[in-house]
């Protein structure tokens, strides 16, 4: 069976990678050419996660290759295990553009490592996809903390404008960590845009927190950054009020082992009552 071990070597801010080739092979995919067979059962490579809390809280679990049942290395030398039990990685100097990669597989005739080149890979290698995800999934955004001028225990008056912010403190970046043996990646989270749908049918993008009212503005003031000015009351909305919701878009990156990436975006969303009502003016002949 073969066995790929990985010695991990810190020295100053370097970490050098040490690879034991196999000394035998058994009728797994050792003894299987996945460049010439790439779609093979014996090249075939499954990644999974073991232990620990597999939600959004995090957990202390592992990262887990195998190909065609085999427990192997999910980070060597040559980069990170993809399609065809083969191992994806970059150069010294991270030049290459973004899905490129240097493959490098296992030739069961000579029993050595081959480099084959640069390749494009329209999708992560699955060790690198599995363990960013990882660390994606560790991330727990938190949902908008919804604010408003005037308050939402106060009823918001037709033709006068609405502030609208997230409460103080939320608008940052989040960071959460996934490992595999000597290598750590790092996802983070940037809040991008609050979209705003008010209720009235119409939409609010906000590319910021919004600006929380003051006393220094004058009451009939519109917020600097972000606002919505009503022009019907909630009267005819079930139970005479509107709903309000901030739906929150975070970038999602990643960076570790001298590569970096992006992730979709992610969303996290609230939503809150709000009552719009007018003010008549009543005039005496």
């Amino acid at each position: 069976m073969q066995t790929i071990r990985a010695a991990l070597v810190a020295t100053l801010a370097l970490v050098t990678l040490l690879l034991t080739a196999p000394a035998a092979h058994a009728d797994n995919w050792g003894d299987t050419n996945c460049e010439q067979a790439p779609n093979s059962a014996a090249c075939e490579v499954v990644v999974t996660y073991t232990g620990g809390d597999n939600t959004t809280s995090g957990g202390n679990g592992t990262i887990v290759c195998r190909v065609a049942g085999e427990v192997v290395d999910c980070h060597n030398a040559w980069g990170w295990l993809g399609s065809g039990g083969c191992y994806y990685g970059k150069d010294g100097y991270n030049h290459l553009p973004d899905h490129y990669y240097i493959k490098t597989c296992y030739d069961p005739a000579t029993g050595d490592w081959r480099t084959l080149g640069t390749v494009y890979l329209a999708q992560t290698p699955s060790a690198l996809a599995a363990i960013t995800r990882r660390a994606t999934d560790r991330l727990a955004l938190p949902t908008p903390a919804i604010a408003t001028s005037p308050d939402l225990n106060t009823p918001q008056i037709v033709h006068l404008p609405t502030w609208l912010w997230i409460e103080p403190g939320w608008w940052t970046a989040r960071t959460a960590t996934a490992s595999v043996p000597g290598i750590t990646i790092t996802a983070r989270a940037e809040p991008v845009t609050i979209t705003w749908h008010t209720g009235d049918g119409k939409t609010v993008i906000c590319a910021n927190a919004g600006t929380a009212w003051t006393a220094v503005s004058a009451p009939d003031a519109k917020s600097p950054t972000c606002g919505h000015t009503y022009t019907s009351t909630s009267e005819a909305a079930p139970g005479g009020i509107f709903t309000l919701s901030a739906v929150a878009t975070w970038r999602i990156s990643w960076s570790g082992a001298g590569m970096s990436g992006t992730e979709p975006s992610l969303i996290t969303t609230t939503a809150a009552g709000i009552r719009v009502t007018e003010v008549r003016a009543l005039i005496r002949a």
